[in-house]
This record gives structure tokens, C-alpha cells and sequence, in this order.
């Protein structure tokens, strides 16, 4: 006859599988193992009599030509779902999940620890929360102090760290573009320094421009311009040729050509000299370099 515990075939008065007394009713219970009557064992975890059976299936062992089909029953508890396997043999365990601790062991060690504490329930209430506390004061703490020592770090290391200069700053000899030059010129700006001049005037190549008469010495050149690369020229003067007037470029400097940003260190002017900037040129620097301290 079947058990009406846990659903095997077997013999009564006890069940070789789940252990129960068998009484003889007119219960009926399937395959299952979902029964009505109530057990005389008793849950292992909690002394429950609210217990039910089942057959689970194990596998299969071939056997000749024929695979039997391996079941094991196992008992289960209503009240606190403890479940076991009735011939005595423990069920299987939960795998733990091993790798989830070490990383909160290494990480954020409260969280493990919290747990282990919650399930001492040996243990005194107060004792408990007290130790969880604590974790979780030294764990924010530590973090803080982390936290606040990479701060200070950062902040040394701007403070120590010297400014850092762009090409245009080294090559002009200044710290900084930031710095006001002693000059600045634009090409259609006369300003203090600048005077009009015009080339073969009354004639279809007359051209006017702004002429540049900075006092003799030794610049730094730089263009501060953002967007406007510009050539800067030096002339000894004009003079009239046999067809149209000419540029006067003996003991000149070389002619420079600056990108944005880009600056030259030393750039000498004589008296008498001047400066001429391509059309658009705007925001090109002279300061006066003190060649005594070379």
C-alpha cells in the first residue's frame, strides 16, 4: 500500500521510507506526497507535528534493459520550512555563496559582520547592536579619513606643482600670457606709436597702413590674438624706386609669422625702424626685455 505521508509503496505498520506509523483509513493520497493526516514525527529544527512528505525524484540506474527511477522522501515543515531527508540522511546544504563574503569582508567589512552578529541569538540585545554600531562608526571613519587625506595630497601637489606655461609663454620669455606687454598693436589701430603712411600715392596701387615707431631695444613678441595667425615685418623705411616705392629692409630684423599663442623672445627695433602687421593682425605684444640680466 502507499504511505499516506509521503506517497511510497511500502508495507505497514511503520513506512521504510519516512518512518511513520501507517494506520489503516480510508485516505487517499497521489504521487505527490501532499498528505492530510497529521504525521507522528516531529520537525527536527522546531518540534513541529505539522509536517508532510514527499518523493523527489533522485535520477535513474539503468538496470538491463530497464531504467529505474531512484526517488529519496523528504520530509518538509509547515511552520518553519526546515526540510530533511527521512531515511536520516541530512538534505542537501545551500550552496554558499563564497565569493559574495570575501568581497564584503574586503570591501565593506560591516556587512558581513552584521550578519554573523544578527544570527548569534545567544547573544544580548544591547551587546549586539552595540558591536554593529561600532562597525559602522569605524568603517565611515576610516572612509572619511581616506578621503580627507587625498584631498590634502591634491592639494600639496597643486601648491608644490610649479605653473604650467604654454609655447607661446617660452618662447616670449614671459611666465604667463596673462601678463600685460609694454605694447600692443593692431593693424588698423594707430594707438600711441602708430603713424600713417601711404604707398605710391595718387596711383592705382596706392595703399595706406599704419606704421609702428616703438622706442629702440630688445622685445619679446607675442600674438595674443585667438583666432588671427599674423606676419610681423620691420622696415628701415620707404623709399621712392624707378617704377613704385620700395620697402627699405636693410640691417631688418627677419620677418615674423605667429600663430596664436606663438611668441619670439628676442626681436631687436632700431630708431628710425618700424613695424608694419599684415592686415587683420590684432593683439600683437612687445614688451621690452632687460638683455643686462643675460
Amino acid at each position: 500500500m502507499k504511505c499516506p505521508y509521503c506517497g511510497a509503496e511500502t508495507r505497514p505498520p511503520i513506512c521504510e521510507y519516512c518512518g511513520s506509523e501507517i494506520v489503516q483509513t480510508s485516505n487517499v493520497v497521489n504521487n505527490v506526497g501532499d498528505t492530510t493526516p497529521e504525521s507522528n514525527q516531529r520537525c527536527s529544527k522546531c518540534g513541529s507535528r505539522n509536517i508532510t512528505f514527499r518523493r523527489e525524484k533522485q535520477g535513474e540506474v539503468r538496470e538491463k534493459n530497464v531504467n529505474r527511477v531512484v526517488y529519496r522522501t523528504v520530509g518538509v515543515c509547515r511552520d518553519c520550512g526546515c526540510t530533511w531527508f527521512a531515511d536520516g540522511a541530512p538534505a542537501q546544504p545551500k550552496k554558499r555563496k563564497t565569493w559574495l563574503w570575501v568581497l564584503g569582508w574586503i570591501f565593506i567589512f560591516p556587512v558581513p559582520l552584521t550578519i554573523l552578529i544578527l544570527r548569534k541569538k545567544d547573544m544580548n540585545m544591547f551587546l549586539r547592536a552595540l558591536l554593529i554600531a561600532l562597525a559602522w562608526i569605524v568603517f565611515f571613519g576610516f572612509a572619511y579619513s581616506n578621503e580627507s587625506s587625498s584631498t590634502s595630497l591634491s592639494t600639496s601637489s597643486t601648491k608644490q606643482s610649479p605653473p604650467q606655461t604654454s609655447a607661446a609663454s617660452t618662447a616670449s620669455g614671459k611666465s604667463s600670457t596673462n601678463e600685460k606687454p609694454d605694447f600692443l598693436l593692431s593693424w588698423n589701430e594707430a594707438g600711441e606709436y602708430g603713424e600713417k603712411l601711404t604707398l605710391d600715392e595718387g596711383t592705382e596701387l596706392e595703399n595706406s597702413f599704419y606704421a609702428f615707431y616703438l622706442p629702440e631695444g630688445t622685445y619679446s613678441v607675442i600674438n595674443l590674438s585667438d583666432s588671427i595667425t599674423t606676419q610681423v615685418t620691420e622696415y628701415g623705411g620707404i623709399k621712392a624706386g624707378e617704377k613704385w616705392d620700395e620697402y627699405i629692409t636693410e640691417g631688418c630684423e627677419t620677418p615674423l609669422v605667429l600663430a596664436p599663442g606663438e611668441g619670439i623672445q628676442k626681436y631687436k627695433i632700431k630708431d628710425g625702424q618700424f613695424i608694419k602687421l599684415s592686415d587683420g593682425g590684432t593683439n600683437i605684444g612687445f614688451t621690452l626685455v632687460d638683455e643686462s640680466k643675460d
